[in-house]
This record gives C-alpha cells, structure tokens and sequence, in this order.
C-alpha cells in the first residue's frame, strides 16, 4: 500500500505515521479527528472512519484540505497546480499571497528584516563607514514600509475583537436592533476592508476611527458583534483572494521550501520541473483518501473549549500533534501560524489529560507532558532530526495513549 502525502511539511510525521495509524482503536470509535491537522499525514494513512474532522489554526492548510476533501474542487485545483512551476519566482508570489492571510506574518516580515541587518553588519565589519547603496536603500525602506502595513492591519483587526470579546462578556444585543444590526455588519465590512488595503495612510487613520466609533457606539447600535461576523467568512476574503489561489499557493510555498517550513524557496527540492509535476500528480490518490472529510480552521485549545463534549465520548477518537517543545522552548515558533509557548502547551495538556475518548498525542519527550499524561500509556521511539543538517540531531519522540491496545 503506497503512503499517502499532500506535501512535506515540518513534523509532519512522515516516519512515525504507519506507528500511528497502527495503534489507533477502530473497532471502538467512529469518529476521527486531527486537532493539529497540519499535512495530516496519520489521517491520510490510517483506515477510514465514519466521521473524520481535520482541524488546524492556518486558513491556507484548511483551504487546501477543504477544496482536496470534495472530487470536483479537488481536480480543480490540481489542474491549477499543473500551471505552477518549480521557480523562485513562483515561491515568492506563493508567499505573499500565504503570508496576506496565514502563517505568522509579523515573524515573517520580522526575519525579513534581520537577515538585512545582518547582511548590513557584515559589510561594516569589512568596511566600517560603509554606506548602503541605492538598490540596499530601496530595499530596506521596503521591508520597513511592509512591517507599517502589517502593523497597521493586525492592531487593527485586534482592537476590535478585543474590544468586543469585553463587551459581549456581560450585554446582549437587543431584539429590536436585530435587522438594523446586520446591515451595519455589512457597511462595516466592506468599508475597513477597502481602507485596510488603501495606500493612503490617511485613510487607514480613518479606518482605526471608525472602528473606534463602533466600540463605542457611536453608529446606533451599542453591541455589534463585528468580530464574530468576519471571522464567519473566510479569511482569505479579507484581502481579496479566492480559496483556490490561496489553496494552491499553500502547496508552492510547502512543497518547494526548504526544510518544508514554508519560508524559504530551495533549488535541491527537485531535480527537474518533471520530478515537480510528477509529485503533483499524486494528489489524486491524496484527493480520492480526503473525499468527505470535514474541515474545521480553529486553535486546537480552543476546539478543546468549544466541543468538550468530544473529550467525554468514548467513540471518539483523537489524534493531537502539537508542535514539539524541547524543555521549555517551543520549536514551533516562527514555523506555525500560532506559535505556541510553554503556557499553550500547558493549557493543552490540562483540558485533555482527563479525557474519555480514546486519544494519542505525540511529541519529545518532556517533563510537562510526562507530569500531565502520567498513567497513560507511553511508547518511546529513538529518531534524528535532518532540519537544518544539525549535528546534534538525536531526540527521542513519544506517543502517549490513554486506552488499552
């Protein structure tokens, strides 16, 4: 039986998979589901399940995985992949389009910006009253006026939501104000998302004060849920971009990026455009193991929260992959769109050690894990790292289960 894979992807479990899929409990459950879907390389691999949810943060995994889980999206989009090629350039139009919606910006544009400084100190260190030159320059002002964009749409978009997460903790709209409060979710829509993508800093001001004036209900109705009403509608819808562009720009940056981190293009991935086409052509089979499956774009912590009901049911099963913490440092960070830190992990680990569906969750080995999974079952597997070509690439994974095998 052939494995299965969409692309590769940093700890997608390519090695540890058929492991996986060996240990899960079918007889017993009849529901699957990967709360840290990534590449979901156990859900591709494992037998069927009535019901199987994959689940991630990143809008352009869940794009992909959305369109490939129906046959005539799915052929769609390979056709559209076929007119892709292995290039440097068409990584960077990947990427832009990826980084508008999905997988941590800010970091991003953040190492961005210190591989220029770093590539500025060099030349200082050769020649200590080096001055950049026009194209450095030109550069330089560029990254800098890209960090202003982006700042300007992440506070933004969380001044809102933070603002209204305080207000609908203790008011509810009222009934009268039902009809006329959609229509306001509508002209607000389309006016900050035209001045989040102005060009005029004038009207981005604009944009910070008119929602400024919704917090404080100014605009007739005191407790429009903005933040709610956009996050119904796909994200990629914020900047203008169809799911099928973001879709296929997810598989360019995965599946030409070194180390399959989504960051930077490598030209030692293929050896040919052939070999690139060739890997495309086996998202049919991907496409035919994906039929039916449902999709789901939340953190895993708070899927946990909003369906505690899945923790409790015995016919469930749960496969949790969080990105790896080695002691109190999360090497996931700069990678995911949600990095995670010690205190995500800990959160995690508090709302499912008591679980009473069947469940694996896997990572290194690690004191929390081992102080919050203790009476679980725990299989230990010695394995290297290649990221980076690491000369201390030794760890050891585990799997740690919660039933009987």
């Amino acid at each position: 039986m052939k494995t299965l894979s969409m692309f590769s992807y940093f700890g997608g479990k390519a090695k540890l998979a058929p492991l996986i899929c060996d240990l899960i409990d079918y007889k017993n459950t009849d529901t699957y589901i990967e709360m840290f879907g990534g590449a979901c390389r156990v859900l591709l691999n494992k037998a069927r399940h009535d019901l199987e949810i994959y689940n991630d943060s990143s809008a352009g995994l869940c794009a992909f995985v959305s369109m490939m889980s129906n046959q005539d999206t799915a052929h769609e989009l390979i056709a559209r992949l076929y007119e892709t090629e292995y290039s440097q350039e068409q990584f960077d139009w990947a990427l832009d389009i990826r980084n508008k919606v999905d997988d941590n910006i800010g970091a991003q544009i953040s190492d961005e910006l210190m591989r220029f400084f770093k590539y500025v100190a060099q030349k200082k260190k050769k020649c200590l009253h080096y001055q950049l030159n026009p194209e450095e320059r030109a550069k330089a002002e560029y990254i800098l006026e890209k960090w202003k964009k982006f700042r300007v749409h992440y506070d933004l978009f969380h001044a809102i939501r933070d603002a209204y997460e305080l207000q609908s903790q203790d008011t509810q709209s009222s009934s009268g104000h039902e009809e006329q409060g959609e229509n306001k979710k509508e002209d607000f829509w389309d006016y900050v998302r035209g001045l989040l993508q102005s060009e005029n800093e004038t009207e981005r001001l604009e944009a910070w004060k008119y929602a400024a004036d919704l917090i404080r209900g100014k605009n007739g109705i005191e407790y429009l849920d903005v933040w709610d009403y956009v996050t119904d509608r796909p994200q990629a819808e914020i900047y203008g971009i169809s799911e099928i562009d973001l879709a296929v720009a997810t598989y360019v940056v995965y599946a030409q990026s070194r180390d399959a981190m989504g960051k930077y293009w490598t030209s030692y991935k293929y050896k040919s455009q052939e070999a690139y086409y060739r890997q495309i052509d086996r998202l049919y089979d991907v496409a035919d193991r994906l039929e039916g499956v449902q999709v789901n774009q939340v953190d895993a912590l708070d899927y946990c929260r909003d369906n505690a009901c899945i923790l409790s049911s015995p016919d469930v099963f749960c496969y949790a992959d969080p990105s790896y913490l080695n002691g109190e440092k999360d090497l996931g960070c700069g990678v995911y769109k949600h990095p995670s830190d010690y205190k995500d992990h800990e959160l995690f680990l508090d709302r499912v050690h008591n679980a009473k569906c069947k469940m694996i969750i896997s990572n290194y080995d690690n004191e929390l894990y081992n102080k919050y999974l203790r009476g679980w079952n725990k299989i230990e597997i010695p394995t290297k790292t290649s990221v980076g070509g690491k000369a201390d690439n030794r760890r050891t994974e585990v799997l740690w289960y919660n039933y009987s095998i």
